[in-house]
Order: structure tokens, then C-alpha cells, then sequence
């Protein structure tokens, strides 16, 4: 507040200026601003009739600036401290009680414990997701400890998917994990782990691009939206995320990536035969993972990931981000017969 004007400061939007307030508009935004009230709260603690405080409202409303008021039952004491931070920005979406107990409701598949997977996973953890289904067949190793973050020292040695089912559980004991120490060999493979999946995040990469058409010809059989990614310091990229029958699939990536690329399938060839590895970051990780949880967020409660048919690259050095749609191939075979 600042004289007669009174400010309003809106995260992601344009910020609203009141001029001349009177001191019931005052009062009714500090009211606000605290919590959920009844009309008769508001009327009784500004003094004002019912048409009044209707009038205020309706200004805000249309200023933009009021959420969604909650009708669901409250969440738990527990839940409703843990979450305390982060029902506001659900608040924003739609019922924020509703979109938190949806969120608690997801089954979400990690396919790969590593750099981006555990981060993923602490990330969507956080938010408060408590189903994951996470599959790797790898152990922890000395050399991992630099950029997967649910692993110490401790554990090197130890299944990669155990460590990670003690740390969720150890963050949340009401996380229900369902460790999976396997190698996928194929596409019936995926379909087995997506038994009651509303998401699935790629965060393995072998075998190189087999395992996508793997994944996308069983979430396409599924019905299950997955997420890639990737990351070669300093460029990392997030998505796309493939939606069946509401974006691109994996093979219409495919065929567009060699329209545009003679050498696409050279590439792809290499990447398969090579045991190259690149540079992997902390950091990198860490950017690339959470993102992801974001953008996974974003589907359980509704909200169109930014990286629905579209891949975000971004250089970490400058923070310019590109981004790059997919659009469906009518022709492609895996995802045509969609609707």
C-alpha cells in the first residue's frame, strides 16, 4: 500500500493497481488474503450489506485477482500443515483440496533410478504424490553419487530401486512404492509396469531409442501419457510430453525428425553402438528432474504441460530456451488409428 493506491501483486500475471480505495476494500482484500470466508463473515467484519461485498467481489473477480474457492471437505491436520505452502497455487487451478487429494491419488512409472529419475521422484514426492511404480535394474555406484540425489555413500552396492522405495518412505510413510529391479526387454515389458499408471516419466535411456518405440507402443495401447528427457551439459532438454490421441507420439517425432535429417537414422545408429558417455551434472540434474515434476504436476491436476508435443531445450550457460512442436503424422502407423 502505498498513499491511495493499493497494490496488488499477481505471480504470473500483470500486477493491479486500486486507486482511491476506501478502507472496506482494504479490509476485504486482508481478509482474503487470509484465508476462505462465508458471505456472512465478510459482511459482518466490513460492515457492509451482502449486495456491497457482492460488488467488491465481483470487480476483483473480474480484475482477475480471485482464486477458486474450496468446497471439498478440508484435508487432514497432517496434510493440511504439509501442504500449506503449496495449496495456494493449486488454489489458483480449481478446488486446491480436491487437486492435492488427486495428486496423492496418482500412480506415476519411473522407468530409470539415475540422474534425472531420482530427482523426479523427490520432486513429485514433495508435491505430494504417494504411488510410484520405479524400475531399474541397475545398483548404486560410486560414480552416481555426484547427481542422484536419493543415494549416499551408504548405498553403494545396493539396488538402485530398494534405496529409492527407503528414501520415499522415509520422506512419507503413506508413499506406496512398488520397486521393479528389472531390465525392460520389450513392449510387453512396459505394458506390465502401466497396470493402473496415470503417467509414465522415460528417465532411462537403454537401449538408445529402442526403449522409446518400446514405451510408446505400450503407452498408446495403455492410454498413458509419458514424458521424456535428456540432458548434455550445458544443454538440457524436457519433453516432449506424448499424449496419446492428444499430441505427436514418439514415432510421428520419429518421422519428422528424418524429413528434416537425411542422417537422423546414422545418428540414431552411433548412439546405439557407441559406449560413449557423456559429461552428467548435480545441477543439471536437478533442473531437468524437477521440471519434469512440474510438468507431470500439471497433468494430474489439469493444467496443459508446457511440454505437451513440444521439446524445451534449454542452455544452461545463457538460459535461452528453444522450444520445437511436434504435430501428429495422419500417416504414422503406432498412433494413427487414434482418435
Amino acid at each position: 500500500m502505498s498513499g491511495e493506491e493499493l497494490f496488488l501483486v499477481r505471480a504470473g500475471g500483470d500486477d493491479l493497481v486500486i486507486r482511491d480505495p476506501e478502507r472496506a476494500d482494504r479490509q476485504l482484500i486482508e481478509l482474503l488474503a487470509r484465508g476462505e470466508h462465508s458471505m456472512v463473515e465478510l459482511m459482518e467484519r466490513l460492515s457492509l450489506s451482502s449486495e456491497a461485498v457482492r460488488s467488491k467481489l465481483d470487480a476483483l473477480d473480474e480484475a482477475g485477482v480471485l482464486g477458486f474457492g474450496a468446497t471439498s471437505r478440508p484435508l487432514d491436520l497432517m496434510d493440511g500443515e504439509r501442504y500449506a505452502r503449496q495449496l495456494p497455487y493449486l488454489g489458483d487451478m480449481g478446488d486446491a483440496r480436491d487437486l492435492q487429494r488427486r495428486l496423492a491419488g496418482a500412480h506415476i512409472v519411473i522407468l530409470g533410478c539415475g540422474g534425472l529419475g531420482t530427482w523426479t521422484i523427490a520432486a513429485l514426492a514433495s508435491t505430494g504424490v504417494r504411488r510410484f511404480r520405479v524400475v531399474d535394474d541397475d545398483s548404486v555406484e560410486l560414480s552416481n553419487l555426484n547427481r542422484q540425489i536419493l543415494y549416499g555413500f551408504a548405498d553403494v552396492g545396493r539396488e538402485k530401486v530398494a534405496a529409492t522405495a527407503s528414501w520415499l518412505q522415509a520422506f512419507d510413510d503413506r508413499i506406496e512404492v512398488h520397486a521393479e529391479a528389472t531390465r525392460v526387454d520389450g513392449i510387453e515389458t512396459v505394458r506390465a509396469l502401466l497396470d493402473g499408471a496415470d503417467a509414465l516419466v522415460l528417465a532411462a535411456d537403454s537401449p538408445p531409442y529402442i526403449l522409446g518405440r518400446w514405451v510408446n507402443a505400450a503407452c498408446i495401447a495403455e492410454h498413458v501419457p509419458f514424458i521424456t528427457a535428456g540432458q548434455l551439459p550445458p544443454m538440457v532438454k524436457i519433453g516432449p510430453l506424448y499424449e496419446p490421441a492428444h499430441t505427436a507420439c514418439f514415432e510421428c517425432h520419429e518421422r519428422a525428425l528424418r524429413r528434416d535429417s537425411h542422417a537422423y537414422d546414422q545418428y540414431v545408429s552411433r548412439a546405439q553402438t557407441t559406449s560413449h558417455r557423456g559429461a552428467t551434472l548435480g545441477p543439471a540434474s536437478g533442473i531437468v528432474g524437477t521440471l519434469l515434476a512440474m510438468e507431470v504436476m500439471h497433468l494430474l491436476i489439469g493444467v496443459r504441460p508446457a511440454s505437451a508435443g513440444a521439446a524445451l531445450t534449454l542452455d544452461l550457460r545463457t538460459f535461452e530456451m528453444r522450444r520445437q512442436s511436434i504435430r501428429r503424422d495422419p500417416d504414422c502407423p503406432t498412433c494413427k488409428h487414434l482418435g
